[in-house]
């Protein structure tokens, strides 16, 4: 069997390194702490990609546990929604008045490019899992699935705080306010849209990257 080495995805390690450079940039010279959350959202992002590369590493060995492979699919599937989550970090965007608008831009765009590559990675890792257990058609659906629950996920992280591993803290008050949007859903259009939004952006982002991959890969 051939070695399976996890690592950053390329395209993305110049950013992580100008994000790093950035955050503790602005902390020095503007003596303010305020972007330190980028840090740790990056951080968040990584975590799904290091948990499904690493269940696709297992996954291929013969013996694997199914059990704990079916686990480890339900906490990647809690953590994942932190990866795509950093682009509407945008929204920050001009709220620190010390930070000039183009060096603002460059950061939050760096973070937004690192969290997509980085759930688009995710996403195709737990692709090629589902393709070894099920048909195309099967796993079409599990994606379509993932993806529109991650995208709802977003929702409930950006506007009502919530975050993966309250889940296990809180449960009953972040499964109270899931309830409350299905059960007013007039009151809650704006779950709906963003969920939908995102759901679109996410699906829209990954299949183009499936689709170039393939394009670039046929040609060589």
């Amino acid at each position: 069997m051939s070695k399976y080495k996890v690592t950053l995805p390329k395209q993305i390690r110049i950013f992580v390194i100008l994000v790093i450079v950035l955050v503790f940039g602005f902390t020095v010279w503007y003596d303010s702490s305020y972007f330190i959350y980028l840090i740790w959202n990056v951080f968040l992002a990584f975590l799904p990609y290091l948990l499904s590369a690493n269940l696709l590493k297992y996954s291929n060995k013969e013996k694997i546990n199914k059990i704990v492979l079916i686990f480890g699919l339900v906490f990647w599937l809690l953590l994942f929604p932190n990866a795509p989550y950093l682009a509407s970090d945008i929204i920050h965007l001009g709220i620190n008045p010390l930070v000039p608008a183009w060096l603002d831009i460059f950061l939050l765009f760096s973070c937004a490019w690192i969290g997509m590559y980085l759930g688009i990675y995710s996403l195709f890792h737990i692709e090629k899992i589902l393709l070894s257990f099920w048909n195309k058609n099967k796993t079409n659906i599990a994606m379509v699935l993932i993806i529109l629950l991650s995208s709802f996920g977003i929702y409930l992280g950006r506007f009502l705080r919530w975050n993966s591993w309250d889940i296990f803290f809180q449960p009953k008050l972040i499964l109270n306010d899931i309830a409350n949007i299905f059960y007013k859903p007039v009151s809650h259009l704006d779950a709906y849209i963003t969920t939908i939004i995102f759901f679109i952006f996410i699906t829209a982002s990954y299949y183009s990257w499936k689709y170039v991959n393939k394009m670039t890969h046929e040609r060589v």
